[in-house]
């Protein structure tokens, strides 16, 4: 239980490599906040699946490439976690977001350099 007192936003979280992800953090203690897409039967089985290791899950439906909908998934992790630590992103076919955790809030910021 390393990250017992954490919490992690994954979004991707239905599905595949970041259901594992989403499972293997929820194993090591973290929250989770799950995001997907779409596929909410496939979230919330996802989202039974970590409440069944003991933590506290917040399944949401949003689109990662939409600046709104990602400062929407951020507000209401916050107002459910109080903090969001870990954010993790295999979210398919998005043209991701780059987000930026200041004072309770999401912002865009540049990418990155390659």
């Amino acid at each position: 239980m390393r990250l017992k007192g954490k919490t992690a936003l994954i979004a991707g979280a239905a599905r595949n490599i970041g259901k594992a992800i989403a499972l293997t953090y929820a194993r090591e203690g973290a929250d989770v906040i799950l995001v997907a897409r779409e596929a909410r039967d496939a979230l919330d089985a996802t989202a039974k699946e970590c409440e069944g290791l003991g933590v506290k899950v917040l399944p949401l439906l949003a689109d990662v490439g939409d600046h709104a909908q990602v400062e929407d998934v951020v507000k209401q992790g916050l107002k459910r976690f109080d903090k969001v630590e870990v954010l993790v992103s295999v979210a398919a076919g998005a043209s991701l977001t780059w987000l930026s955790f200041r004072a309770g809030r999401a912002r865009r910021t540049p990418r990155p350099p390659s």
